[in-house]
């Protein structure tokens, strides 16, 4: 028996314990079991280093089991399996007379589609090969009701799976009723959506595959990573509206057209890049004046190694009543580097200019607090 202290003591106490010893601790008695079973499943890390495949398997009994136990869960962390050997979705252990032992959740997905019969085939692709998405589909589903933050990792390999019913469930969402958070309905506290990529992969999947989650009232902050922007996009509709607060793009293809317009509610627009191909600050920047009233921080990191010869950065700022926070590359900030002397001279190289830094420093709003140029790699000459 474990000595007889308050629980107020006893939480303090499990909130220093490292995660990994909670579980032990639960099985000490029913009194610490209660007390512990919210802070364990408070944030979810599905991502194990050594077994995620066993790691997300582990989960879904779980919520096959006791569901209700993801009613608690406010942060989770997935990433997306796929089979190494056979390059398709990725199949989870599963029993083939679990759906017939667990018919209430059929049930329940009729809440996320749009007819039973939909609904019906989700629950079979949950016990059928390549089951791994409509998995995570579900147990993401399961969440909504408390969840706040959700990270993907690998979002990308959703394209070797040939259903995902998440959208569908976002956009149906979306469409009901809302209520107040005291009676919260699915995704209602969803605040925070990270979807990264993988790195070494040169594809872009299209923003389209996003838009369910944007268009959630209760986002605030969007991470996104090598997702492609098309000119024709939902984003560049001026009748669209999104009320994210914070918006990050990490390495993403941008369309030519401004395509914040949608954003209304935007405090934070952070771009970071390492392709040559992408557009030009000032252009991304043109936006309407609610939205130069409301960002607070921009950050514009493109970090190309090869400016174009004679770009100018001609974008005012001034107007951008309440930035207070500004990270630029040099490129971004005073345009394109000029040479002195000819380029097969020795003593060649590019500069900057006084003008240009004065320029620059022109178009700055009086509200800017900090300040940040990066890439500043050339020598500047009166």
């Amino acid at each position: 028996m474990p000595p007889s202290l308050p629980s107020e003591l006893w939480l303090e106490i499990i909130t220093l314990l490292p995660r990994a010893d909670l579980p032990n601790l639960a099985r000490v008695s029913k009194t610490l079991y209660d007390l512990t079973v919210e802070p364990l499943y408070q944030n979810v890390d599905l991502t194990n280093q050594w077994n995620s495949h066993k790691a997300t398997e582990s989960f879904f009994w779980t919520a096959i089991k006791r569901p209700g136990l993801l009613r608690l869960v406010k942060q989770v962390t997935f990433q997306i399996l796929t089979d190494p050997w056979l390059d398709n979705g990725a199949t989870l252990i599963y029993h083939p007379d679990a759906l017939k032992e667990y018919r209430w959740i059929q049930d329940l997905m009729i809440t996320f589609t749009s007819s039973p019969s939909q609904a019906k085939e989700w629950c079979s692709a949950l016990f059928e090969d390549e089951n791994y998405l409509p998995v995570f589909d579900f147990l993401v589903c399961m969440m909504s009701w408390s969840l706040e933050s959700l990270t993907v990792y690998d979002y990308g390999r959703i394209s070797k799976y040939k259903d995902h019913y998440l959208p569908g469930a976002l956009l149906r969402t979306t469409q009901q009723p809302q209520s107040d958070m005291d009676h919260p309905y699915p995704f209602s506290r969803l605040q925070e959506v990270k979807l990264y990529r993988e790195t070494f992969k040169s594809t872009f999947q299209s923003i389209d595959s996003i838009i369910p989650f944007l268009e959630l009232k209760s986002l605030k902050r969007f991470v996104g990573q090598k997702f492609i922007f098309n000119d024709s996009s939902p984003l560049n509709n001026e009748l669209t509206t999104f009320y994210v607060e914070s918006l990050e793009l990490w390495d993403c293809k941008l369309p030519k057209v401004p395509f914040l317009q949608s954003f209304k509610a935007l405090k934070t627009f952070k771009y970071t890049s390492q392709f040559e191909w992408m557009p030009c600050f000032a252009d991304i920047m043109r936006v309407d004046l609610r939205i130069r009233e409301s960002l607070q921080e921009i950050v514009f990191d493109d970090r190309i190694e090869e400016c174009i010869e004679g770009h100018q950065c001609p974008l005012d700022l001034t107007s951008f009543k309440v930035l207070t926070s500004l990270e630029l590359s040099s490129y971004s900030s005073v345009g394109s580097p000029r040479w002195r002397l000819f380029e097969y001279d020795a003593d060649s190289s590019p500069i900057f200019t006084s003008q240009q830094i004065q320029g620059f420093i022109t178009r700055l709003p009086r509200s800017l607090q900090y300040l940040k140029i990066t890439d500043c790699i050339y020598e500047i000459i009166p």
